[in-house]
């Protein structure tokens, strides 16, 4: 199994990946100079996006030793058309989640290479406002998520999927005011879910513990520490189905 996670995530937090993830291979991602500003500058989720669990579409100029490690765990890489960068939503390019047979997006945002995939594979497509959508989406399985989007939880239940809507909030993002549930998790598949921090410290804490348990989805916690955007941490190899 490979965890691709922002090169900056602090100590704690690594040691909290490494006891959940025994032998796992960590991989510190740098993202790309001037392609995105600071705060999320190193966030694998802003250069990467997971089509499925055996594809990831790479924005170009992406370190080959990473994509390399990721084809090793399994996984297909395409070749994305832009590079993220600049202000938003020049730096959403990739930002996008699949949830089901659903990808949840802000459409006309995306690379293009993205959005032909997307349409080749027939998703179904939840076009929203919100152009951070995976940053926004905590995915507890293919038919449940939390967000504290009011946008990307109504075209979720209209789309047929459960969406527990959260406030925002309670998430720390290094230079900026807050971060993202979704920014603070990475999917692991077979009903786990890993959350960069401890659940306690977020308002609605309980209410998602709760949600996640009805489903029978675990949640991998961090005990004491507050939850962390990193930009998402991408599972490949072991973890994804």
């Amino acid at each position: 199994m490979t965890i691709i996670h922002d090169k900056r995530l602090p100590p704690e937090y690594l040691e909290g990946l490494k006891g959940h993830f025994p032998g796992a291979d960590l991989l510190a991602f740098g993202g790309m100079p001037g392609a995105a500003y600071e705060s999320i500058s190193c966030h694998p989720d802003i250069f990467l996006f997971e089509l499925d669990p055996e594809t990831v579409i790479y924005a170009p100029g992406v370190d080959p030793y990473l994509l390399g490690a990721i084809r090793k765990a399994g996984i297909k890489t395409v070749a994305g058309s832009e590079i993220p960068g600049g202000a938003y939503p020049g730096t959403v390019r990739y930002n996008a989640v699949r949830v089901g047979d659903n990808i949840i997006c802000s459409w006309g945002r995306l690379d293009i290479a993205v959005r032909g995939r997307i349409i080749a594979a027939a998703y179904n497509v939840l076009d929203v406002g919100q152009g951070y959508a995976r940053c926004s989406v905590l995915k507890l399985s293919e038919k449940a998520l939390v967000t504290s989007d009011r946008g990307i939880a109504r075209s979720a239940e209209n789309a047929g999927l459960e969406a527990m809507l959260i406030s925002g909030g309670g998430v720390v993002l290094p230079g900026q005011e807050h971060g993202f549930i979704g920014g603070a998790s990475g999917y692991c598949g077979r009903e786990k879910v890993i959350v960069l921090g401890d659940l306690e410290s977020h308002t609605d804490g309980h209410r998602i513990r709760a949600f996640a348990s009805e489903r029978g989805v675990k949640l991998l916690e961090m005990p004491g520490l507050p939850l962390y955007d990193a930009g998402s941490v991408i599972i490949c190899g072991g973890g994804l189905k």
